[in-house]
């Protein structure tokens, strides 16, 4: 979807969040899987970032 330019990726600078960005907002609202999707895969992408930015603590400690 990246190469067709449906979405865009991208990162937040302030907190290195990865972020998506739906470029056609029709899609969201007339594609039924990629609606579910999104909504399904939102707490795993949660969790991950969570854990990626707890790693990145741990690893700034670990260096002291």
């Amino acid at each position: 979807m990246v190469d067709e330019r449906l979405i865009v990726t991208g990162r937040k600078e302030e907190s290195e969040q990865e972020t998506v960005e739906v470029v056609y907002e029709a899609l969201i609202r007339n594609w039924k899987p990629l609606r579910e999707w999104m909504n399904e895969d939102r707490a795993f992408r949660v969790w991950q970032n969570n854990l990626r930015l707890a790693i990145e603590d741990w690893e700034k400690i670990k260096e002291r």
